[in-house]
């Protein structure tokens, strides 16, 4: 089997030519459709109440402070139910990390993980979320 049809045969689930099965495909596949169906039932919070809908927002934040990365990221994994995608990019010209994150959340959620970054020293951090 050539290297590209083996690439994507693994991309796409096949098996490979001695019969074993790629267990890391099947894994992001599965993280995957968890992902999606967390927020597929109508963009409802996952706590149950149907009056509460989730918000689509973007989290921008910067670390002037890199002993502060810790906490940043303590508080970034209690929220980790809600990240659909995390960007992390070390600015050194300037000194500083800057972080974006996209969340599906319910509104109160996303703004207690705005609130708590912004209580870190050194962090400064804002949202925009769809209406």
């Amino acid at each position: 089997m050539s290297l590209n049809a083996r690439f994507f045969g693994i991309l796409f689930g096949q098996r490979e030519e001695n019969g074993t099965e790629n267990k890391l495909k099947e894994n992001n596949a599965a993280e995957s459709d968890t992902i999606i169906s967390r927020t597929a039932i109508n963009g409802n919070a996952e706590s149950g109440n149907a009056n509460v809908k989730n918000k689509l927002a973007v989290l921008a934040i910067i670390i002037s402070d890199f002993s502060a990365a810790e906490k940043v990221n303590a508080v970034l994994h209690e929220f980790g139910e809600y990240a659909v995608a995390r960007l992390g990019v070390p600015y050194k010209a300037r000194g500083v990390n800057v972080i974006s994150v996209i969340l599906d959340a319910p509104q109160d959620k996303i703004s207690s993980l705005s609130g708590k970054l912004g209580m870190i020293a050194g962090v400064t951090s804002k949202v925009l979320t769809t209406k």
